[in-house]
């Protein structure tokens, strides 16, 4: 004799109850992942430049960008495009 699952039962009568709240709680749940991702990218692309501010407003000297495109012209392995030279 096959058992019934109470859970598939419960499920049943929870869509039949709420045929409408899967949508939204899905459109939901869609819109927080949004907004903590736009908060993350916020953070990410500001949050070095305030450090750097601090360090500028308490007296120091903000470190060189090593990131530069085109390469530092002191290197002698970079070429002026930011790809290194073959040896």
């Amino acid at each position: 004799m096959a058992a019934t699952n109470n859970f598939k039962q419960l499920e049943k009568q929870q869509i039949e109850e709420h045929p409408h709240s899967a949508p939204e709680i899905e459109n939901n749940v869609k819109g927080s992942m949004r907004f903590f991702q736009f908060m993350g990218d916020i953070v990410e692309l500001y949050l070095p430049r305030v450090f750097d501010l601090l360090v500028t407003l308490s007296g120091g000297e903000r470190a060189p960008d090593n990131e530069v495109e085109g390469g530092d012209s002191s290197d002698e392995s970079t070429s002026p495009t930011g790809e290194q030279k073959p040896f």
